[in-house]
C-alpha cells in the first residue's frame, strides 16, 4: 500500500508544480527530442521457489520522444524492452534455467528539475529531470509468440507505474549525453518473472529496476532545446540572447528618457523643454495658475497675470490709464483744422460714432480702431499690450497720433463690428475706451 502512496503522491507533486510555478512558455526553442537508453535490468520480485536472476542482469534498453511544454514541464512517451534471464554468474548461479521477455510502453510526465533548482547559474551543461507515469507490459516466454493467447502460461500481462531520475549531460545544441535510474512497480500481475507459477497477491507485487545510459536528440531549427533555456528567460514571450536582452534594455532606457529633468519621461511629456525647477504637472506641463504664460517656479505674482519682464506680476503704472489717454476735445484743439475733422460723438451711448483723428504714423489700414489707450512712453506702451494680450485681447499699437502711440484691441472696416468690440472694450478693458477713425484724405 505505501507504494501506492508513494507514486500516487509523485503525481500529485508534479501537477501541483504544474499549476503552481510560473514556467511561461518561450516560442523561441525547440521542444521535441528522441531519447534512447540502453543498460541493465533487475527483476526483483516475485519468482517461484529456486529460480531468481542476476542483481543487474543485461539486457535492457527502451526508446521514447519527448515534448517539453515550456522549460519546466514536458510529456514522454517510450518503450522498453527487458530480457529476464535465470542467474547464471557467482555463487548463487544455480537457479533453475527459464529466459523471458518484458516489453513494456509507458507514457508519463516530466519535470525539469534543474531549472527549478537554477543549474544555469553553476552548471549550465548539467541537468536533472524527472519523470513518472503509467503504462500496459506484457512479459512472455522467449519462445513464446508476442501476440499469442491472452490467457497463456507463457505470457502475463499488467499495468506498470514508473518512476526515474536522469541526469543529463549538454555536448551542444542538437545532443545531450545521460543515465538513468528507473524503478517499475506493477499491478495485475499473475505469474512469476520465470512464468511457472500463479501469483495470487492483489494489488502492487512485480517490481523492477532498471539502470542505464543514452543519448538524447534535439529535434527543431531553434538555437536551443527547452531542457537548457534558463529560468529567468521561461517567463519571456522570447528566447533572449544577452544581445537581445541589452536591446530591450536599452529600449526601456529611452522610453524612460527624460531630456528635461523634470521626471515625467519623454514619451508622456506634454512639453519636453520644460524650464530646468519648473514645478510640473503629470503631462509634464509647467504649472501656471494665472495662465500668463510664466510658470508658477519663476512667476513672482502667481495669481495674478503679468509680463515678463516684471517677473510674472501686472504693470502698476505711476499714473491712471485715463493719464494717458487723450481727451477727445483736447485733441480736437491741438489739431490741425485743415487736415483733421473732430465729428461729434457719444462716448458712452448704445450707438457711438468714430472720431476722426489724424495719424502721422499708421500700421493698421483698417477703417476703425478701438482704442484703450495712448501712451507718451513707448515701454508704457508695449507692456500695456502685453497685458491685453495675456487677459486674451488682440492689442497692438496701431500708430501715432501727436506723440503718443495709440493701442487698439480691434481694427474694423464695419461700423457695427466696432462697436461690438468697444461695448466689450468699455466692460472689461477701460470704459473710457473709444472708437477711431483714420482721416478719409489721409
Amino acid at each position: 500500500m505505501y507504494r501506492l502512496t508513494a507514486i500516487i503522491s509523485f503525481f500529485l507533486i508534479i501537477f501541483s508544480l504544474s499549476s503552481s510555478v510560473n514556467a511561461q512558455e518561450v516560442k523561441e526553442m525547440n521542444r521535441l527530442s528522441i531519447d534512447a537508453n540502453i543498460g541493465g535490468t533487475n527483476a526483483i520480485r516475485p519468482y517461484a521457489t529456486n529460480y531468481w536472476s542476476n542483481s543487474i542482469g543485461l539486457f535492457h534498453t527502451n526508446l521514447g520522444a519527448r515534448y517539453m511544454f515550456n522549460n519546466s514541464f514536458g510529456i514522454k512517451l517510450d518503450f522498453g524492452f527487458d530480457r529476464l534471464k535465470n542467474d547464471e554468474f557467482g555463487v548463487n548461479s544455480n537457479s533453475l534455467e527459464f529466459s523471458s521477455q518484458y516489453l513494456r510502453t509507458s507514457f508519463q510526465l516530466v519535470a525539469n528539475l534543474s531549472r527549478f533548482m537554477h543549474f544555469e547559474n553553476f552548471a549550465p551543461r548539467f541537468g536533472l529531470i524527472i519523470h513518472g507515469g503509467a503504462g500496459y507490459s506484457t512479459n512472455k516466454n522467449s519462445t513464446a509468440p508476442l501476440f499469442g493467447s491472452w490467457d497463456s502460461p507463457d505470457k502475463d500481462n499488467m499495468i506498470n507505474f514508473i518512476v526515474g531520475l536522469t541526469p543529463q549531460f549538454k555536448l551542444n545544441s542538437k545532443w545531450s549525453i545521460n543515465a538513468d535510474i528507473a524503478l517499475v512497480n506493477h499491478i495485475y500481475q499473475q505469474r512469476t518473472w520465470d512464468l511457472t507459477e500463479k501469483v495470487n497477491r492483489r494489488g502492487f507485487d512485480g517490481l523492477m529496476t532498471n539502470l542505464t545510459v543514452g543519448v538524447s536528440y534535439y529535434i527543431g531549427n531553434k538555437k536551443e532545446h527547452a531542457d537548457w533555456i534558463p529560468k529567468e528567460l521561461g517567463g519571456s514571450e522570447d528566447e533572449l540572447t544577452n544581445k537581445e536582452y541589452e536591446n530591450r534594455m536599452m529600449m526601456v532606457e529611452k522610453k524612460m528618457r527624460d531630456d528635461d529633468n523634470d521626471g515625467i519621461p519623454n514619451t508622456i511629456d506634454e512639453e519636453k523643454d520644460t524650464p530646468s525647477g519648473a514645478v510640473v504637472d503629470s503631462k509634464g506641463r509647467a504649472v501656471d495658475s494665472d495662465e500668463d504664460g510664466i510658470p508658477n517656479q519663476f512667476d513672482k505674482c502667481p495669481d495674478s497675470a503679468g509680463i515678463i519682464s516684471l517677473d510674472g506680476c501686472p504693470q502698476k503704472w505711476d499714473h491712471p490709464i485715463e493719464m494717458f489717454m487723450e481727451d477727445l476735445d483736447t485733441v480736437a484743439e491741438t489739431t490741425d483744422s485743415t487736415s483733421t475733422e473732430v465729428l461729434n460723438t457719444d462716448r458712452t451711448g448704445d450707438d457711438p460714432v468714430p472720431t476722426e483723428v489724424e495719424i502721422y504714423e499708421l500700421y493698421d489700414y483698417q477703417e476703425l480702431h478701438i482704442v484703450v489707450g495712448m501712451f507718451k512712453s513707448k515701454l508704457n506702451a508695449d507692456n500695456y499690450v502685453e497685458q491685453l494680450r495675456i487677459k486674451g485681447f488682440n492689442a497692438n499699437i496701431v500708430g501715432i497720433s501727436k506723440g503718443f502711440k495709440v493701442v487698439s484691441v480691434g481694427s474694423y472696416n464695419e461700423i457695427t463690428e466696432a462697436r461690438e468690440m468697444l461695448k466689450k472694450a468699455r466692460e472689461e478693458i477701460i470704459e473710457t475706451a473709444w472708437m477711431m477713425k483714420r482721416l478719409k484724405n489721409y
